[in-house]
């Protein structure tokens, strides 16, 4: 065979093999990258799920603390700024309450808050009381008008008092006549799910008091 058609057959098998190399070496590198992804992609949702229970760990043990504890009885204010005590809002038993402050992660409160509303009209208005932490009135009436609240709803001044430092957590909770805390849930953006369960549980057990 021609020499000249030999080096001609080599070079052409050199350049095929250089792009079969490079070809794979290109689809290896997208399948790393996929893969990479992929890992990076579960690393963050089991970071994610970790973050999850370690929180929903924390907010039992606090739930679990605050169960049958007595409130301070604190002084409110209606929306006309007229005042009363904590204890006046259950002299006709209990009540479901929730206490929200102005330092609350609001996306831990919102969706709660907006299922409040309409179990309110299964259970009546007058079953649900709103507790709010406002350092001043106009915060206060804005929040009202921004989450178009129409709840018996009260400002405080003061929190509850029920932990040495952070005391702004989302609480839900029945109240005794004897202000004792009973079925507490500290509503949270990792636990909206049983948040909404916990609301459907306490709307039964209002209406067959």
């Amino acid at each position: 065979m021609n020499t000249k058609i030999v080096k001609s057959i080599v070079y052409v098998f050199e350049v095929i093999c250089v792009m079969l190399f490079v070809y794979f070496y290109s689809c290896l590198q997208k399948t790393n990258n996929i893969q990479r992804t992929e890992l990076e992609r579960l690393r963050e949702g089991n970071a994610n799920m970790l973050y999850k229970i370690e929180n929903m760990i924390v907010l039992s043990k606090l739930q679990y603390s605050m169960e049958g504890r007595n409130i301070q009885n604190v002084c409110l204010y209606d929306r006309n700024n007229n005042r009363s005590q904590f204890d006046e809002l259950y002299q006709n038993g209990y009540r479901l309450g929730y206490f929200i402050s102005e330092q609350s992660c609001s996306a831990c409160y919102k969706s709660f808050l907006n299922a409040l509303k309409e179990t309110s009209n299964i259970i009546g208005k007058n079953k649900i009381v709103l507790i709010c932490k406002f350092g001043n009135r106009r915060n206060f009436q804005a929040f009202i008008k921004d989450h178009d609240l129409n709840l018996d709803i009260y400002r405080a001044e003061d929190d509850f008092g029920l932990f040495e430092e952070y005391n702004d957590y989302p609480i839900a909770f029945m109240i005794t006549p004897d202000l004792r805390m009973e079925n507490v849930i500290i509503t949270d953006k990792t636990n909206h799910e049983i948040s909404n369960d916990y609301l459907e549980i306490m709307q039964t057990k209002i209406l067959n008091r």
